[in-house]
């Protein structure tokens, strides 16, 4: 499944919300460390493509 950055961040937005609603901080600690993952595969794969 390919998702947008939007989309992703739409989704860790979501969670949170979620994770908030549960009073689960260690959840939202989750979402953000997955968010900023994300990002730096994405930057990887950006960076590799403009060196080709």
């Amino acid at each position: 499944m390919n998702i947008t950055a939007l989309q992703f961040t739409h989704y860790i937005r979501l969670k949170k919300q979620s994770c908030l609603n549960e009073g689960l901080a260690e959840c939202v600690g989750n979402c953000i460390k997955n968010h900023n993952s994300y990002h730096k595969s994405y930057n990887k794969e950006i960076f590799e493509r403009k060196r080709k």
